[in-house]
């Protein structure tokens, strides 16, 4: 539940709650914060690479529940090294200006003092893409469902788009379509070599 904010739980209700929002006569509803909230984009200074197939991310997840493993200056990404590494638990690693936040595009300025990761808690799907400054950068599968992106020291545009598969399969298709009738087309305008 890193990246959401409240949580809503369900009480009996009694004279003495009087912070209930709602619910029946018999519930009390009410809105509680969750301390381990982890906004939609963050930076994060530490990425820790998880070989693919060897261990699964989600298994090297579960040494966030032991003492002292920091997830808000870590991620785990499935790959077999890091392009960057940044300094292990830096507190402030940079800022993230959001552009622009759509289905099928996210855009972002991001400033950092070091090396660090883009890490966006939504989750990845075959099909989206990432540029750093124009250029094709890798997207990481970070903490098994997020996406990350490593960020160099400085400031940086980096954008995320999402071209789904079948779009281009129905593009390749249309076009192999299209170019059968033409042929089909112009053979029959053509008489028969052995017609008589």
């Amino acid at each position: 539940l890193w990246n959401v904010k409240y949580l809503v739980a369900a009480y009996p209700r009694s004279p003495e709650r009087t912070d209930c929002l709602g619910g029946g006569p018999a519930v009390c509803a009410q809105l509680l914060p969750n301390p381990a909230f982890l906004s939609r984009e963050r930076l994060v200074s530490r990425g820790i690479p998880v070989p693919p197939g060897k261990t699964s991310v989600l298994e090297a997840l579960r040494q966030t529940r032991t003492p002292g493993a920091d997830i808000r200056n870590r991620v785990w990404l499935e790959t077999e090294s890091l392009p960057t590494g940044g300094s292990p638990g830096t507190a402030n690693p940079g800022k993230i200006t959001v552009h622009e936040r759509s289905s099928t595009t996210l855009r972002y300025t991001v400033r950092s003092e070091e090396p660090t990761f883009l890490v966006i808690s939504d989750a990845i799907y075959p099909g989206w893409e990432a540029e750093r400054d124009g250029e094709a950068v890798p997207l990481y599968r970070a903490n098994g469902v997020g996406r990350a992106v490593a960020i160099p020291r400085g400031e940086h545009t980096v954008t995320l788009r999402y071209t789904p598969t079948y779009r281009t399969l129905g593009w390749i298709g249309m076009t192999a379509g299209l170019l059968l009738c033409g042929f089909m087309v112009r053979r029959s305008n053509y008489p028969s070599l052995h017609s008589t």
